[in-house]
This record gives structure tokens, sequence and C-alpha cells, in this order.
């Protein structure tokens, strides 16, 4: 079953959209969220404008998590449009197994093709010229509680080859020396559909286990002063840097109705 969830740039769009917000949309950690299953799959309505630079989510991991049939290595994928084909840039933001608990990752593929007049651009077919990297950056010291709601962020500085994760509005760890083909990430990182709560591959069982109660993606690079301000404060949805933001809230035992089937 496929939902979609539609973008959500400005106040007027969300509030329609989602009846009950939780605390976060006023600052301060949220008391209730969503969770997934892997029966669903809720799409973006339609693509971001730009390339995200950074991603923030309020999560939180109960202490009975639903079982994967693959094992516990993952909790799931937060937001992703990772739909298995071998050539294609695509982001996948999910949470996995570490020491004491489970961290973040982020991951990106990006495509360079020299064969195609130097632009770097992926062209038809294959080529010995084509190179195509994952990038994959686990942020192990960084351990979300079990039992408690969490405030991360994840930003990509390219100028300065980095990723720096956030943890309740503080700098938690930086992860230097990232390789860029194209001295960025990938403008096509976009260009398949993203889903929210899962990959986009059918049949895929690495849904979110957990619960959230908020996402946001911005096209910058979001500062440390920014960062704890939206930990603090919440997200200012009239921020023109903002791509996207979704506020979850249950009703029932149910996700909020979809917007389109």
């Amino acid at each position: 079953m496929k939902r979609f969830l539609a973008i959500l740039l400005t106040v007027c769009m969300m509030l329609p959209l989602l009846a009950a917000l939780p605390i976060s949309a006023a600052g301060g950690a949220p008391t209730a969220g969503v969770r997934f299953n892997n029966n669903e799959m809720y799409y973006m309505n339609g693509s971001p404008e730009a390339v995200p630079h950074t991603f923030e989510a309020w999560i939180y991991i109960p202490e009975e998590i639903p079982a994967y049939v693959g094992g516990d290595s993952r909790l799931g994928t937060i937001i992703s449009n990772y739909s298995g084909f071998p050539v294609m840039p695509y982001f996948h933001w999910d949470m996995v197994k570490s020491e004491g608990g489970y961290s973040p990752r982020l991951e990106w593929r990006e495509l360079y093709d020299t064969n195609n007049g130097n632009t770097g651009f992926h062209a038809t077919g294959t080529s010995n010229a084509e190179k195509h990297e994952i990038r994959t950056q686990t942020f192990s010291d960084v351990v979300i509680p079990v039992g408690e709601w969490t405030h991360i962020a994840i930003t990509v500085d390219a100028r300065n080859v980095s990723a720096l994760c956030y943890k309740n509005g503080v700098l938690a760890q930086t992860i230097t020396n990232i390789e860029f083909l194209l001295g960025d990430l990938d403008v096509r990182l976009v260009d398949l559909p993203i889903v929210i709560g899962n990959d986009n591959r059918n049949g895929q069982p690495y849904y979110f286990r957990g619960e959230l109660a908020s996402l946001s993606l911005y096209a910058g690079t979001r500062t440390a002063a920014e960062i704890k301000a939206d930990y603090e404060q919440g997200v200012n949805t009239a921020d023109e840097d903002l791509l996207g933001h979704w506020e979850f809230a249950m009703d029932g035992d149910a996700l909020p109705a979809p917007v389109a089937d």
C-alpha cells in the first residue's frame, strides 16, 4: 500500500494535513510520535527544490522493538529514495546497531562519467570511465538512548569535506576527509521518489521501528547555532532554506490520514 505525504513548507499548508501536532512544533521534546510498519510506504508528494544538506528529526526508540526478519543490525530507515538501482544517485538516512544502542547513518551514491563531455553526468549505458561511489557516514559515537525522545541533526559540509552529527542541539561527532566526486552532493540525489519511514524498494523489511515526531530537510548546511535553535525552539517553517518539514502524531492506532492515494 502506498500513501503520499505532502511536502510542507509553510504553517498554512501544515495545519490542514495534521490536526494534532506534537509539542515539538513550539519547541521542546515531543511526547508522542508515529510508528511505521512493513505494509505501508509513505511517499513525498513531489521532490525537493534542491538537494538537502541538513537532516533533522525527533526520534524515539521504544524498549520493545518489533523484530526484523533479517535481525537487529538496523533500527530502520528514517527517509530514503534508495530503489536498488546500481547506477542511480540516492540518499538514505537510517539507524544502525552500534555499541550501546543505535546510531545514525547517512549514505549517498554519486556518479561521474568522463565520457559524457567531461560534465560528470551519467551517460546512457555504462562505460569504463564511469565512476559511482557510495559514501557511508556512520556516527557510531552518537548513541540514541532507549525510552527517551532525542533530537538528531546531520549536516553535510562539502566545502570542508565533512559531515557533522548533533544530538539534542550539541555537536556530538564530526567525520572528515569525505570525498565528493563532483565537489558537492550530486544534484540528482533527489530525482528518485522519496519515502519516509522506509526506503523505495518494494518488499523491504527495513521500515523504521522506532517513532518519529518530526522530520526536516534543509538545502544548506545549518550552523551549530541554527540547530540548537531548532532543538530548543522548534522549526521555523518560514525559513527560506527549509525544503520540507513534517509533524507526525498518531490518530488512535493509525498513521495520520494520507493526502492522496
